[in-house]
């Protein structure tokens, strides 16, 4: 690992940061979004009528 120089270890920095925020990203609000379900309850309440 010492044979990394300063410019690559940043480059590195840079893209390992990156896949993290991406993956952090897509964890957080999947693509296409999450199913909630289906909402069958006529209960009073309910909010879709």
């Amino acid at each position: 690992m010492d044979d990394i120089s300063a410019d690559d270890r940043n480059a590195l920095l840079v893209i390992l940061g990156l896949l993290l925020t991406a993956t952090y990203q897509a964890t957080l609000s999947p693509p296409g979004g999450v199913w909630q379900g289906e909402n069958t309850s006529r209960s009073k309440g309910s909010f879709d009528e």
